[in-house]
Formats: structure tokens, sequence, C-alpha cells
């Protein structure tokens, strides 16, 4: 099966804008699979806009998502998202199990001007799951989720279609104190071909910042080593990493052809697409 990922939102926390953040991009977490069958969405950030821009607006739209948790950088551009204002269309999301739906609560006013659930003309559907396995029939994709170390319950994702695997860790915590590596982490990544990982810091940042839920560049990479990935792309840049900032990155731990299992780490770009035939 030939798959497509694509970056349609890089960035972590917050979006930004400007000259400054062109190149890397200034949105927030989403990445599509597309493969055999309906795209699959990997969370809902105000890259969600730019996937948008590019779906044919006469045709029906429908996908899946697989959210990672509930901050507001991950679900942004739920209420924005022009392709489920329109008859027939759907978005099946899939993440982690509350007592209820943070997405109908949030997303209704005084908080959000109308509600993607009443007010649009699309269905939308949340689903939450407890750790475990499930298929996404229309995409022919198993996924695995299990909880990984962060600030709050977020899911880490492994996605296989066909003979290719993709883990997704947007946001996860790097060890601390006596803190070991996450071990549910580690089994969600495992041999992929693919592995998106949270690298918002430097190693000066983490000093001050270690828990605050997320990586440094040097811990994605040990990590990625650890779990005999394939590729790794750097992701959830901190809103402070203009491109500039991220170039230098690139150029200090990027590679191509590296030994061991790990042959290529490259930062994420918006708009960057990688293939698997």
């Amino acid at each position: 099966m030939a798959i497509k990922v694509k970056f349609y939102g890089t960035r972590g926390s917050t979006p930004k804008a400007g000259d400054d953040f062109a190149t890397f991009g200034g949105d927030t977490s989403t990445v599509v699979l597309f493969g055999a069958g309906v795209p699959v969405i990997l969370d809902l950030g105000t890259g969600l806009s730019n996937f948008a821009q590019e779906l044919d607006p006469l045709s029906s739209f429908g996908a899946y998502v697989l959210l990672s948790h509930f901050h507001f950088d991950h679900i942004q551009g739920l209420g924005f998202f022009v392709p489920l204002d329109q008859p027939g269309a759907w978005l099946e999301v899939h993440g982690p199990n509350l007592e209820f739906d943070p997405l109908r609560a949030l997303f209704t006013p005084p908080y959000f001007p109308v509600s993607p659930y009443d007010d649009f003309a699309g269905e939308l559907r949340f689903v939450g799951h407890e750790p475990g396995s499930f298929w996404l029939e229309g995409s022919f994709a198993r996924i695995t989720c299990g909880v990984i170390a962060h600030s709050n319950l977020a899911f880490g994702f492994r996605i296989e279609m066909g003979s290719h695997s993709i883990a997704y860790l947007p946001d996860h915590q790097q060890p601390y104190g006596a803190q070991g590596v996450d071990k549910v982490a580690l089994a969600l990544a495992d041999d992929v071909d693919l592995l998106i990982h949270d690298a918002q810091y430097s190693q000066d940042e983490f000093e001050s910042k270690s828990t605050w839920g997320h990586s440094t560049f040097e811990f994605a990479i040990d990590f990625a080593r650890s779990a005999n990935v394939k590729r790794l792309a750097m992701f959830h840049h901190d809103p402070s990493h203009n491109d500039e900032y991220l170039r230098e990155v690139q150029q200090r731990y990027g590679f191509v052809n590296g030994s061991g299992s790990l042959k290529e780490v490259f930062v994420a770009k918006q708009g960057k697409v990688v293939e698997f035939d």
C-alpha cells in the first residue's frame, strides 16, 4: 500500500505568524496520512485550515482523526474546518476516553460562537478509547493507542497501514530526575518506518521546563534509536524557535543515511511530504 504523510502544522503550544516562521511553519499540530482509503488526520491544530484549502469544495468530505489530547494547540482548528459544514460530510474523532465529550463542551457558546456538532451541515462524531488497538476500516489501518507521559492525559499512536508503520508522539515528557524512559511510548514506536516525535526544547531550555511535558532534540534522537526507528521527524516546535533557529537544529542534528536502524532525522516542515511505496 502506497502511503503519503503530509505535514500541515508543525508548531506546538501556540501558532506563530510572520516571515521568520515561513519555512518551517507557524501552524499547530496537524498531519494527514493518505493511503488506499479514507484520510487519517493526526490532531486538529490550526494546520487543519491548510489541509482544507487543498480539498475540492464540490466533493463530499470524510475523514478519521486520531486526537492525541485536548490541549488547545491540538484542537483549535476544528471550529474553523469549513469542509465539515456541507451536507454529507463527516469527521470521526478518536481520542482518550473521558466521562464527557470535551470537544462538545468547548466548541459551544460562550467559548466558541457555533457548535460543529449542532450548527455544521456535516456530522462530527467523537469516539473515546481506552489504551489498546482498533481498526479504522475505511482507511485499512490498525491503530494502537496508549497513555504516554505528558503534563495531562495524552495518547501516543501507532498506525499500521499495509506493510508500513508510523508512530505519532507529538507531546511526550522526557524523563527527568529518577524517571525512566516511557515503556508504553517505546512499544508504540518499536521498529516503525517513521516516528513523529516531540522535540520542543534545547537542553538548556529543558533545565527550566523539565516538567512541562516535552522533549529535547537529543532525547528525541536517543528515543528513536532505542525504539529501532528508521526515520525521525522532530516535531512540535517551540513558538520561540524561528526559521533561523530550526535551520541550525537541522544542520546540527539532521542526517540521512545514518548508522544502525535510524537512517534519517529531519526537522518537520509545514508542507513536507514523506512517501512509502
